[in-house]
This record gives structure tokens, C-alpha cells and sequence, in this order.
């Protein structure tokens, strides 16, 4: 199986995460903390009881903010290492998949259209399979689109009740891979492909439970052999012309919607 990285999603997040947690790091607040507890100190050694007073109450502020920004350093940490966790087990997929497909086989990586982005796309004989991977250990409930999980420790604890499943703009992984996967679809037909595109969340960790799962709009797998095992249902039905076509047709569409988009500025009356 080839692979073609079109974009590193995963990477990108991590950057902006460590960045982010560099910055909002609490280093700076202690020091503003330590300046205003020796301010009110020496106010107190002086017997300036206004200005002392004053400090007294800056001191607190001070106290309040270290506080807030060790909570938010550490939700940051957590953010990261979830970040990292979630790229690591995309390139796991992408290893497995390579080593048990053929070279008639590529896997386009970090695709992105107009509707979003997706892990995976894989363009073989026996058709087109896009991807979604998630690492969570977790009992998943599946309604539909409506996904809710249950977190557990690495010691099989409990941590949190049922609470919804989406990304930052609200989506539950069938409906973040469904949107991206119909503009697809709509876009090969238009080209003079018009295939069907089998989507699947693939639920990584190894721990990770499906719970219950009731009109899933999308194929749920609890491991890469799953997705294998349904590139191998289906007949052959892509020659080699077509994969060639159909990768092309992905390469440009993605370097289309990957491009910045430049500012508009207003006109001059």
C-alpha cells in the first residue's frame, strides 16, 4: 500500500497545544506573586498600613490568578498528551493497513474538503474507504448521531458519567466524518465517479467498548481488522485507470480547500 500525506492535522494541533500551554505557563505569575507578597511585607516593616492594606488584597489577586493558570497548565498538559495520543494511533492504523494491503492499494492521508477533514481515505480495488480514527478509553453509546461515552482510567475505573461525543464545532464522529465524506462522493460523481464511499469510525484504544449501538449512520469498528475485513466484502470493482483517476481527483481537491483563503478587504467609496 502507498501512502501520500496530503495533510498532518494531528501535527499541527500538537503545535498549537505545547505553544499554547508555553504561553499560558504559570512561571510569570509566580514571580508577579512573590513581587507582591515582598511589597506587602515591606509595607508592613514600614508601618504604611494603607499601602499595606492595599497589598494585603493584591496579594490574594495574585494568589487567585497562579491558581487559575496552574489548572488551566494542567488541562493543557491534557489536552496535549490527548493530541499526541491520537496521532499516534493514526500512524498505527496507516502501519497496519500497509502492511496487509497491496500495492494496489493508497492511502490518502489527512484529506481535507469543504465539509471537513478525514483521517483516512483509502482508494483500492474493491473501492473507496474513508476513515475516522478515535482514541478513547471509553464505553461508546451510539443513537444515530448522537454518541455518548463513559471514560475509564487505565485501571478499568470509572472516571466520568455518560456525557456527549463530538469535536469543537459540536459533531459526533459520524456526523464530523458524514459531512466531509458526502462532498466526496458528490464531488467523484461529478467528475465521472460516481462511487459509494463506505465510511468508519475506527475506535482504537484498546480498551474502547461499544455499549450499545442503535441506526448508526456509519460503519463502527473496534480494530483495524474490521476496516480490513470490509475492503475484502465487496467485489472488485475499481481497475487500475479508475484508482489512478479517483486519486488524482483527491490530490486537487484537497490542495484546493487546503489553500488560505485570502482577506477580502472592503472596497473604498
Amino acid at each position: 500500500m502507498r501512502i501520500e500525506t496530503l495533510s498532518d492535522h494531528p501535527g499541527a494541533l500538537l503545535a498549537d497545544a505545547v505553544g499554547a500551554r508555553q504561553r499560558g505557563g504559570p512561571a510569570g505569575q509566580d514571580a508577579a506573586l512573590n513581587e507582591a507578597i515582598s511589597d506587602r511585607d515591606q509595607a508592613r516593616a514600614g508601618r504604611r498600613w494603607l499601602t499595606w492594606l492595599r497589598l494585603i488584597f493584591a496579594v490574594r489577586r495574585e494568589r487567585r490568578e497562579l491558581a487559575r493558570q496552574r489548572l488551566s497548565s494542567q488541562q493543557s498538559a491534557g489536552r496535549v498528551e490527548s493530541i499526541r495520543a491520537g496521532g499516534n494511533a493514526e500512524q498505527v492504523v496507516a502501519e497496519q493497513l500497509s502492511r496487509a494491503l497491496s500495492d494496489d492499494w493508497t492511502l490518502f492521508s489527512g484529506y481535507r474538503n469543504r465539509r471537513g477533514e478525514i483521517d483516512g481515505v483509502l482508494v483500492g480495488p474493491t473501492g473507496v474507504f474513508a476513515y475516522e480514527v478515535k482514541y478513547y478509553n471509553a464505553t461508546v453509546f451510539i443513537a444515530g448521531d448522537d454518541w455518548q461515552l463513559e471514560r475509564f482510567d487505565k485501571y478499568g475505573n470509572q472516571v466520568s458519567d455518560r456525557t456527549p461525543m463530538g469535536d469543537k464545532r459540536g459533531r459526533s464522529p459520524s456526523a464530523q466524518l458524514n459531512q466531509p465524506v458526502a462532498a466526496l462522493t458528490d464531488w467523484l460523481a461529478k467528475r465521472g465517479h460516481p462511487v459509494t464511499v463506505t465510511a468508519v469510525v475506527l475506535l482504537t484504544h484498546d480498551r474502547a467498548r461499544i455499549g450499545s449501538s442503535r441506526n448508526a449512520t456509519v460503519r463502527v469498528e473496534t480494530s483495524v481488522q474490521g476496516l480490513l475485513s470490509l475492503t475484502k466484502q465487496s467485489p472488485a470493482t475499481l481497475n487500475a485507470k479508475q484508482r489512478t483517476e479517483i486519486g488524482q481527483i483527491i490530490r486537487d481537491d484537497h490542495q484546493h480547500h487546503n489553500q488560505p483563503r485570502p482577506t477580502t478587504r472592503p472596497g473604498r467609496g
